[in-house]
């Protein structure tokens, strides 16, 4: 029993790692939202590439039908 440790110790410890929990929590947060806006620019140049490609492919088949 070389140290005792008092209700005012804990509770600032305590305080610590709720500071801590938090300013972890904000970094998630953010990282999470810069991620979700990156998959968003992603999802939106497939859908366009997937248009391009529906309207080439839409155009062959057309194409062989209407040009006899």
């Amino acid at each position: 029993m070389s140290e005792l440790v008092t209700k005012e110790d804990l509770r600032h410890e305590i305080g610590d790692l709720r500071h801590d929990m938090k300013e972890l929590e904000t970094g998630l947060r953010h990282e999470i939202k810069e991620l979700d806006l990156r998959i968003q620019g992603e999802m939106l140049l497939m859908k366009w590439m997937l248009g391009l490609l529906l309207a080439g492919v839409a155009s062959l088949i057309l194409k062989s039908f209407f040009s006899a």
